[in-house]
């Protein structure tokens, strides 16, 4: 009679084994991710989410958000995903309050570094972390400082066009577009903001991976088409 018993009971002891070994492998297996294969109305929408998280320090939320650009946008596997959300929300935690330049670098470059770690790993990138990390950083300390939307969107030009490997010219017009959405939420701060506004801002952003996608897209096409005979 025991011996009947513990047939199921082994057989369920398998079938769990089983199903945690898939679920392992699914979310720890590295995986080779796409920077450009990205839908834009998608990715419109999670950075608005994001902006909006970060804004109201809702940090677990924005955590969440940048999982969902890593993973279901770029292709990232589940741990790595996992462990980009958390270094870009620790680097944004960490240089949000107010302090001198010098600190928030400090403090917020080591995350960032760890964040293009990853990415660099999984893409292949031929940018060194450390490079990249203070381009990321940069245009976010130009914000606090009150630079203009028109400086910090030449800041986030130079990180983009580093991170694609493009011109920057090719990739201006879309990180300009980025940047005038910034500059509308901060006139709208302060409680201002509708929930118009933030829909507005959604489909700016979309407009603008939109005009990303299409410039990495045609860079890549453009030297293709000259080693043709």
């Amino acid at each position: 009679m025991f011996m009947g018993l513990l047939k199921p009971t082994r057989l369920r002891w398998r079938v769990l084994i089983s199903l945690l070994l898939l679920f392992a492998a699914w979310f720890f297996i590295p995986r080779h991710a796409d920077m450009e294969n990205f839908d834009p109305s998608r990715m419109g929408q999670i950075e608005s989410d994001m902006w909006r998280h970060y804004y109201e320090k809702k940090y677990p939320s924005l955590g969440v958000d940048l999982f969902l650009a890593s993973h279901s946008q770029y292709g990232f596997s589940p741990w790595d995903s996992t462990r980009m959300a958390w270094y870009a929300a620790k680097a944004a935690k960490l240089s949000q309050p107010t302090q001198p330049r010098t600190q928030a670098f400090a403090v917020a470059i080591p995350p960032l570094i760890r964040y293009y770690e990853i990415i660099q790993h999984s893409t292949d990138s031929v940018w060194k972390p450390e490079e990249i990390a203070p381009l990321e950083l940069e245009w976010w300390v130009m914000r606090r400082e009150k630079a203009t939307w028109q400086e910090y969107g030449e800041a986030i030009t130079t990180l983009t066009a580093m991170t694609y490997q493009v011109p920057a010219e090719s990739v201006r017009p879309a990180c300009m577009l980025r940047a005038e959405m910034m500059h509308y939420r901060d006139e709208r701060r302060n409680g201002l903001m509708t929930e118009a506004d933030w829909q507005h801002i959604t489909t700016h952003l979309g407009r603008s991976w939109q005009m990303l996608k299409q410039a990495v897209t045609k860079s890549e096409i453009e030297p293709a088409m000259l080693t043709k005979p």
